[in-house]
């Protein structure tokens, strides 16, 4: 993904401040997580149409930053929104427990993908999918 410093610095505080400061005003947080995972998404689906089936140039390049900046918007609005609705369903014997690991499940779910992508992509992978008929050749 795009990882300049200065789009992260810009994008992160929109989606933790405002998302954060409209769930307390407006939609409150159920409503609001409802938001920021169909931000994240709608995004991600997104981005996945722009680089399959648009050719590279500027024009992908432009719906892909413009796609991604709504789905960081929606993940970093997340983190406020969702901490704090755990804090208020969890019992209280569990709730350090869901405090800590509920930030951990976006790096565990970023491993899983990249595990995948790793094994999918290998030449070795490849050729065994191909002779168990999983995968046609393109």
């Amino acid at each position: 993904m795009y990882q300049n410093v200065v789009y992260i610095v810009v994008v992160a505080p929109i989606g933790d401040l405002t998302l954060s400061w409209l769930s307390d005003r407006a939609l409150g947080r159920k409503g609001m997580y409802i938001v920021t995972m169909s931000l994240y998404g709608a995004g991600s689906a997104i981005i996945a149409a722009d680089l399959l089936l648009l050719k590279p140039g500027p024009a992908q390049m432009a719906i892909f930053l413009a796609v991604y900046t709504l789905s960081m918007i929606g993940v970093k609005g997340e983190v406020p929104v969702g901490l704090a609705l755990l804090a208020e369903i969890m019992p209280v014997k569990w709730r350090h427990k869901a405090l800590v690991l509920s930030p951990n499940f976006e790096n565990i779910g970023a491993a899983v993908g990249v595990a995948a992508s790793v094994i999918g992509w290998s030449p070795s992978w490849q050729a065994w999918a191909r002779r168990a008929r999983y995968v046609p050749r393109l």
